[in-house]
């Protein structure tokens, strides 16, 4: 399942991804993400919580990191902030790979308090 909120005020774009990722829904997750995107100004935040997300694969890792490289070449995004709870793979998997993807504005952390903590120090 994959899940938006935006919060115009904080300029914040929320994204929840639980479960596996239904790779013949990500094209029209990525559209999804680019209309919520386009609600907020320059240099927003993103909070991801993945703290319930469940890879198949390395491929999901991969095409996650693929999608926020592409996002961000589109807009202007001052953080991104990946709430990944207890999940050491997960952590370890979006490493690897936005790390490849030459993602460089990007935070791991285990809440979503310490998220919003990231995002306040702003």
């Amino acid at each position: 399942m994959v899940g938006f909120r935006v919060d115009k005020e904080k300029n914040i774009l929320f994204v929840t991804i639980s479960g596996e990722v239904m790779r013949d829904k990500a094209q029209e997750h990525i559209a999804q993400f680019a209309e919520k995107a386009a609600e907020l100004k320059d240099n927003f935040a993103i909070i991801s919580d993945y703290s319930l997300f469940k890879a198949t694969s390395e491929k999901d890792y991969e095409l996650i990191c693929k999608v926020t490289a592409t996002m961000s070449a589109k807009f202007k995004i001052g953080k991104i902030i990946r709430v990944v709870g207890g999940a050491k793979e997960n952590l370890a998997g979006f490493k690897k790979y936005c790390n490849d993807a030459h993602i460089e504005n990007i935070s791991y952390v285990a809440t979503k308090k310490a998220a919003l903590d990231l995002v306040n120090k702003q």
